[in-house]
């Protein structure tokens, strides 16, 4: 310090410099901090697997998928109770709730259906029809954001007290869409379906299930 110069001056500047240079190093401090602990998190919500390809993939995008999957099986059993699972009094509300999971081709398939009179024995008949989706018939495939399943959906047919039992082969194919609760729930679109077999069930024990 230089003879004549205000010592209370020159004490103040270094003040200043040491607060300036402590907030500096509280803030890299508390900065370096909050990044290793978003790191940490990340690590932990993103914990990495290999697929069969060989790449790297989080796990929260499996679990993601498996939750669609899951989604997607059960918009297929909504299908079969609105499709299958009807009578004469609740088959109009039912067929008005189906057209909203289908896009216009299969649309026109259940059109075709009721032309050849598929509600229509409903009321002459009074026949009812009970339906479920039989799980461990489940499979499933998903390529190009389309998934596939095949199942087999088992419907009893009663008729004025008799009954008849018959396991249905169906196909189904979904696109995913935006969800509209609650008249499609999963955002998903049927855009394929077909009945590709239709067995009559003459074992009791398997028609004793449905009971």
């Amino acid at each position: 310090m230089k003879v004549g110069e205000n010592i209370f001056y020159k004490l103040k500047r270094n003040n200043v410099a040491v607060y300036v240079m402590a907030v500096i190093t509280l803030v890299s401090v508390v900065s370096a901090t909050y990044f290793s602990y978003q790191t940490y998190l990340h690590s932990r919500n993103h914990v990495y697997a290999i697929d069969s390809k060989g790449q790297m993939i989080p796990l929260t995008l499996i679990d993601e998928k498996k939750d669609r999957i899951r989604q997607v099986m059960a918009n297929a059993d909504l299908f079969v109770n609105y499709a299958y699972d009807i009578d004469a009094f609740n088959y109009k509300e039912k067929k008005e709730k189906l057209a909203w999971l289908l896009d216009n081709n299969v649309i026109r398939i259940f059109k075709n259906k009721e032309n050849a009179g598929y509600y229509n024995q409903l009321l002459q008949y009074n026949i009812i029809q009970h339906a479920k989706v039989l799980p461990e018939t489940m499979q499933w495939s998903e390529e190009n954001g389309k998934y596939t399943l095949r199942f087999v959906s088992q419907i009893q047919i009663i008729n004025t007290g008799q009954k008849q039992v018959y396991n249905i082969q169906i196909k189904l194919s979904m696109i995913d869409v935006s969800i509209n609760y609650p008249y499609n729930p999963y955002g998903l679109l049927i855009v394929d379906y077909v009945e590709e077999n239709k067995v009559l069930i003459q074992d009791v024990e398997q028609l004793k299930e449905m009971e």
